[in-house]
């Protein structure tokens, strides 16, 4: 089924400018992504409550070329080896959590990027691509005082640990919604 993406609204008030930022990177993404990638992508429809902090999730599948003898396991096994990752399970299958600290400012720096982590995870019955989520959290302050960001790094482990719990309900359904075996009970 092919999914189309409405035109994000025009900022109502000037600390929206980074919403209609952030989502118009997002559109020219999609739009740029002739191998269709990019599955699905999720935003928060402001600030949280009392604070200045919002977060996003894109997901996407990431084609694996593997080499002869080695598994998708294999190379999240390779990735795990990033400074900061974690091998976790996620839907009974491998995956590593990362810490992206190369995470792009938006362009006109309206907001500031608190954090950002890839999930990459294999696919139960799939060696020829992992899926990958990117969450990523914002300030819509490109600078604050240093007791702000204080509550801003609370506010970005909470959501972290909110991102954790939302890849622990994770489960692999086929087209009928029957939960899929994990790959260890498909190898046997």
């Amino acid at each position: 089924m092919e999914r189309t993406l409405e035109a994000v609204p025009a900022p109502t008030q000037a600390s929206d400018s980074w919403r209609a930022e952030v989502g118009t990177l997002f559109e020219e993404a999609r739009a740029a992504d002739h191998t269709q990638s990019v599955l699905d992508s999720y935003m928060t429809a402001g600030p949280l409550p009392g604070t200045s902090v919002a977060a996003s999730m894109t997901i996407s599948r990431v084609s694996m070329t593997v080499a002869d003898g080695h598994s998708t396991s294999d190379i999240l096994l390779a990735r795990s080896l990033a400074p900061g990752a974690e091998v976790i399970e996620v839907a009974r299958t491998a995956a590593v959590l990362v810490p992206l600290e190369s995470a792009a400012p938006p362009v006109d720096r309206s907001a500031r990027v608190l954090s950002s982590t890839g999930a990459f995870i294999e696919v139960p019955g799939h060696a020829d691509f992992i899926i990958a989520i990117v969450f990523t959290v914002v300030s819509e302050h490109p600078e604050v005082l240093e007791e702000l960001r204080h509550a801003e790094r609370h506010v970005n482990e909470a959501l972290l640990t909110l991102f954790r719990a939302l890849l622990a309900t994770f489960r692999w359904a086929d087209a009928d919604g029957r939960v899929l075996p994990s790959p260890e009970d498909i190898r046997g």
